[in-house]
């Protein structure tokens, strides 16, 4: 299916719905409830003569949460943009350990008190490039490098304030690799160059690559105790056209211990398997399971 194809398909099934007269108040300045929240940890260690070893280090990580939400009748219109990104200075050298622009919209007209029609868009990138970790000088991934777009219509289920669950047979996914190296290299799953017996490119490689499948994203939040939250997200993605079974999943956890109304102790667990991101290791070539911790202690504030 082209990308065209599925956009005129998604105006044909949802946006015919706003002929109620609601159309007008997507618009309308006034009555949306703003939320932000920013968060700077930080980790160092100094030493000076220390006989057991070891090498001065200082790391951080800047996280900035902002979301937008708009009630109008049986609608509802909710966006969130996450910017994070954490860096880490070890003896001479420096390293990125953290980058993530993700940006979520939702737009729901309420069925019942619990189900609701959605359209959703969902974009995710990173700032800078990322490097090989056994060969520095090599990047991996840059801004744009990937950048991964979702749309779909389907319908979002929500028990309370804790759950909300969005499941769509139909999704639209497009990959970018906006660099012509990682591109020509048939990085994050896009067709690779073509070359010529002494490795000259004769067509460079594509850009981007279009996906349809099935989707589901599934947000949790919850009080565990006095002063400690807890939120999960996971994303799932089955491609219709190219080996369905292999499943897309993106499931990032979050752990607040709220010491004070500044100060936070933050542990996340970050997991990643995507059938197109492919590494070469000790075990050969082939798609891995990424997964990223991190612990830090810093200072919050919620606008």
């Amino acid at each position: 299916m082209k990308p065209t194809t599925f956009l005129s398909l998604v105006s044909v099934c949802f946006f015919p719905v706003l002929s109620s007269g609601q159309a007008d108040s997507l618009i309308d300045p006034s009555g949306w409830d703003y939320g932000a929240r920013g968060n700077l940890l930080v980790n160092q260690v100094a030493l000076s003569n220390w006989q057991a070893g070891g090498e001065s280090s200082l790391s951080g990580t800047v996280s900035i949460n902002l979301s937008a939400k708009k009630s109008f009748g049986r609608w509802a219109w909710d966006n969130r943009l996450d910017l994070r990104y954490g860096h880490q200075w070890l003896g001479g050298r420096s390293v990125k350990t953290d980058d993530l622009i993700d940006l979520n919209s939702r737009l729901d007209r309420r069925l019942s008190d619990r189900l609701s029609l959605s359209l959703m868009l969902a974009f995710r990138t990173q700032f800078a490039q990322g490097f090989e970790a056994s060969v520095p000088d090599i990047f991996v991934s840059d801004f744009l490098a990937p950048a991964y777009t979702n749309v779909g219509v389907g319908l979002t289920y929500k028990a309370g304030e804790k759950l909300s669950l969005f499941f769509s047979p139909s999704t639209a996914k497009w990959t970018l690799v906006n660099n012509g190296r990682l591109a020509d290299n048939g990085a994050f799953g896009v067709d690779a160059a073509e070359v010529d017996s002494s490795g000259n490119v004769i067509t460079p490689g594509k850009k981007s690559r279009f996906e349809i499948g099935g989707y589901m994203n599934v947000l949790f939040a919850t009080d565990v105790a006095k002063n400690i939250d807890f939120r999960s997200k996971l994303d799932l993605f089955s491609n219709y056209l190219n080996k369905p079974q292999n499943i897309d999943v993106n499931w990032e956890n979050t752990l607040n211990l709220k010491v004070n109304e500044y100060v936070t102790v933050q542990l996340v667990a970050h997991l990643i398997y995507d059938d197109d991101i492919v590494f070469t290791d000790a075990n050969g070539r082939g798609p891995r399971t990424q997964f990223r911790e991190s612990m830090g202690v810093g200072l919050n504030y919620t606008f």
